[in-house]
């Protein structure tokens, strides 16, 4: 064969093989995914015979999921026996910014200490007795991974990439946590901790899913006997094929929660809780405040925690996550409580009880916000205990003070909340003595006392209110340094006063005189029987002691009145001396403020000492002159003789 015609044969086979690829994907391109009802089995058999792929056969609708070419859905739409035709319509998660953020755990919170546990009062419920044992709750949603804090009964996929349910997200499994999460005292607890979860894969390891999954995924919870369906996604157009499906499970006596959506707008509620038989919940923060992101509308029926909600996620670790996603769960969660406990009671009838067990918050009655009202589980039991008894305040001091009480004698009695001012202290339980020591208190300062028992439901008493008042500090006041000394003075009403010669040392050389006060003033006690009364007495130093000073300090000559003041001095000095003597060995004790601390009888004992003191001097003297005399007097005797 030449080569021109090899080359013309290649040619033409390859022309060959594009028109057919072209061809090919020319008619791939014109296939679309629907969903196809219809009304009786001629409208069925024309379907098939106008699919390329049959991808689901609906059971409890007439519909199938199938693959059909563009340009035959027009003589579908136009055939009596052919219901609708729907696209497979893409559904989105219903959680704020699309995902869940993986968080430790705070070792130091307990499972029930969680915001949204305690505010729902789940843990109320389980004190009855009721958990959720035996509910049957289906999640459709990114399926639900394998968790230390999960069960896990059984499960279905309905996405094409995979036949396990699986979670590849992280979004079914911190949904499956809030509703079922352990009770076993680590990480988190659901709501209703023993109710069985199933896990429905609708959505991929991106969140997305379709209509036609969903769909199968309700059809799965309705042949397998679920009692509530919880579905956290949603759309924003309306499709039969959906509701019909809603309606079915409905009337097969399934509860189904749907969450409103994350539009933050008013009047926006997504679909499928839109739809009538679809609980819509709307999300509050831990401040009971609707969400900013959550969907409202009038077909919000409930609200719940949906802000900053912490719950298991995949690898065995924890999320966090807000959204209405998180607020439907809690619902479910509440209804599987409540089936427990009313086993009798229908779907419809668990529905109109759930109106019971809520905050009503917003607008009195229901409202396009809270819809209802929070949910909220409410005890049978709501009787306060009684109050403590026999309250008693002892030891009370500057800085603490001691109590004790009576507890109540009610056999579901718990534990008693202690209050100051109003502001909550700490607690004692029933299995603590009833006792408490409040410490580092403020001196000379009234607190109001609050006492609070409580019984295992959580229901609560008044009050036993007590005012403590702490007592007063005792400052002893700082000694002032003066150059006089305290005197101690006593007031025995028989004996009189009493001069003590043990008084503190006083040196009277430092104690400054000048020409015009020259008085020291001095406490002297004329006693009788029952009291004793001051009177005001001068004394001054020595006669001579007294000149050095003034001689000191003015160097001047005395005046007449400057004598006259010495000899009424000297008359007073006089007087003086004449008491002393009357209260001899008698004791002086010590003045309380801070004056002059000279013993009385120094006066006239210092102006006799330094008289004493003078005749003593000039006799040394006179005595040194006349030995040296005489001894001068026998040298010369001796001398000349």
């Amino acid at each position: 064969m030449s080569k021109g015609i090899l080359r013309i044969v290649i040619m033409l086979v390859f022309l060959f093989t594009i028109g057919n690829y072209q061809t090919i994907y020319a008619a791939e391109q014109n296939e679309v995914d629907v969903i196809i009802g219809y009304e009786n089995e001629t409208g069925k058999e024309l379907i098939l015979e106008q699919s390329t792929n049959v991808e689901y056969a609906f059971q409890h609708i007439s519909a199938l999921s199938v693959t059909v070419e563009e340009e035959n859905i027009a003589e579908l739409q136009d055939n009596p026996n052919i219901s609708y035709v729907r696209e497979n319509k893409p559904f989105e998660l219903s959680i704020n910014n699309q995902q869940v953020t993986k968080v430790p755990l705070e070792n130091d919170i307990q499972e029930t200490e969680y915001w949204n546990i305690d505010l729902i009062g789940a843990e109320k419920a389980w004190l009855e007795g009721y958990t959720g044992k035996g509910i049957k709750v289906a999640i459709i949603d990114t399926g639900i991974s394998n968790h230390s804090e999960l069960t896990i009964v059984g499960g279905v996929s309905t996405v094409e990439y995979t036949e396990s349910f699986q979670d590849d997200h992280g979004h079914g499994t911190h949904v499956a946590g809030v509703i079922a999460g352990k009770r076993n005292d680590t990480g988190i607890v659901g709501v209703s901790p023993d109710a069985k979860l199933y896990a429905i894969k609708a959505l991929d390891e991106n969140g997305e899913g379709n209509l036609s999954d969903v769909l199968e995924g309700i059809e799965w919870a309705i042949n397998n006997g679920m009692d509530i369906i919880n579905l956290s996604f949603g759309m924003d157009e309306i499709d039969s094929s959906l509701e019909e499906m809603v309606n079915k499970a409905y009337e097969a006596g399934i509860l189904i929660v749907g969450a409103s959506g994350n539009n933050g707008r008013a009047n926006s509620v997504m679909y499928p809780a839109k739809y009538e038989n679809v609980i819509g919940v709307s999300a509050v923060d831990g401040r009971l405040n609707i969400a900013s992101f959550s969907s409202t509308g009038a077909e919000v029926e409930f609200s719940a925690p949906g802000y900053n909600i912490i719950s298991t996620f995949i690898n065995g670790s924890y999320g966090v996550a807000s959204g209405t996603s998180q607020a439907a769960p809690h619902v479910a969660g509440m209804l599987a409580l409540l089936k427990e406990k009313y086993p009798a009671f229908t779907h419809v009838e668990l529905r109109k009880k759930l109106v019971e067990y809520v905050q009503d918050l917003g607008d009195n009655g229901k409202d396009s916000l809270y819809g209802h009202g929070f949910i909220t589980y409410f005890p049978d039991d709501q009787t306060a205990p009684s109050e403590v008894s026999n309250l008693e305040i002892v030891d009370v001091n500057e800085n603490s003070a001691q109590i004790h009480w009576e507890i109540p004698t009610e056999e579901d009695f718990e534990k008693v909340d202690i209050y100051l001012d109003d502001e909550w202290l700490d607690t004692v339980s029933i299995y603590e003595e009833p006792t408490y020591k409040l410490e580092q208190l403020e001196a000379d300062k009234e607190y109001n006392l609050l006492l609070i028992s409580k019984d295992r439901l959580g229901n609560e008493s008044l009050g036993v209110r007590e005012i403590i008042k702490t007592t007063t500090v005792l400052k002893e006041e700082p000694k002032q340094e003066t150059k006089y000394k305290e005197e101690k003075r006593t007031t025995n009403p028989e004996e009189g006063p009493e001069l003590n010669d043990s008084v503190v040392e006083n040196d009277m050389d430092l104690i400054p005189f000048n020409k015009s006060s020259k008085e020291e003033t001095l406490i002297s006690y004329d006693t009788n029987e029952n009291n004793s009364t001051k009177t005001k007495i001068n004394r001054e130093p020595s006669e001579e002691k007294l000149q050095i000073e003034n001689n000191e300090e003015t160097k001047e000559v005395d005046k007449p009145d400057d004598k006259k003041e010495k000899t009424e001095d000297k008359e007073k000095k006089e007087e003086l001396i004449a008491s002393s003597e009357e209260s001899n060995d008698k004791e002086i004790t010590k003045q309380d403020h801070s004056t002059l601390n000279q013993d009385v009888d120094n006066g006239p004992k210092e102006v006799e000492k330094n008289q004493e003191d003078e005749i003593g001097f000039f006799e040394k003297i006179t005595g040194f002159f006349v030995t040296i005399f005489v001894s001068f007097f026998n040298w010369l005797s001796n001398l000349f003789g």
